[in-house]
């Protein structure tokens, strides 16, 4: 959810600019996933079915990656980057969860 959430933010911000538009268009789209995920539309191998879809029109299609000005290397830091972002803050809530649950 992390790397295609990234993707998206590149995405969103080179077609629209970091303006308000260009933010709720990403938050909208990671909603949608997030929304879909929840409601087990797509699941596991899907989500990297996407992510690798997204992956591939961002690096191709140049209107996708004008906003970041380092080429490939760069878009792909940026998706690891966020994926990481996503995995630490996943795992500082499931500690906080059962340390609260052992108190409880």
């Amino acid at each position: 959810m992390g790397a295609e959430g990234g993707l998206l933010a590149i995405a969103a911000f080179s077609l629209l600019g970091t303006s308000l538009f260009g933010g709720a268009a990403w938050l909208l789209m990671v909603g949608a996933l997030f929304f879909l995920q929840l409601r087990r539309t797509i699941e596991g191998k899907d989500l990297v079915i996407i992510a690798g879809l997204t992956l591939a029109a961002v690096l191709f299609f140049g209107a996708l990656n004008s906003g970041i000005s380092g080429g490939t290397p760069l878009i792909i830091l940026t998706m690891v980057i966020a994926a990481g972002g996503v995995v630490a803050i996943a795992i500082i809530f499931r500690l906080i969860f059962r340390l609260v649950s052992r108190i409880m």
